[in-house]
């Protein structure tokens, strides 16, 4: 809570739905900081309803995670 409570943004991996990301990635928008959403791309049709419609980041490789993750920073947070 206190990490969140301090960060510029949060990033919410949701690969495997474990539910602490629901909770961490609900705070950080509560405190108004913005979450960027991933998914593993084998694990996204599992994703609950409610998370679906949130534009995600979906990655086949840790590589392609990282490289969408630094475009992504770079373009909406930084």
């Amino acid at each position: 809570i206190h990490l969140l409570r301090n960060c510029k943004f949060c990033i919410a991996d949701f690969t495997q739905q474990k539910k602490g990301v629901y909770f961490e990635s609900g705070f950080a928008v509560g405190q108004g900081k913005p979450v960027i959403y991933t998914c593993e791309k084998k694990d996204f049709e599992n994703a609950h309803f409610d998370i679906k419609p949130l534009q995600h980041i979906i990655y086949n490789t840790p590589d392609e995670l990282k490289h969408a993750l630094i475009h992504k920073i770079r373009a909406w947070i930084a």
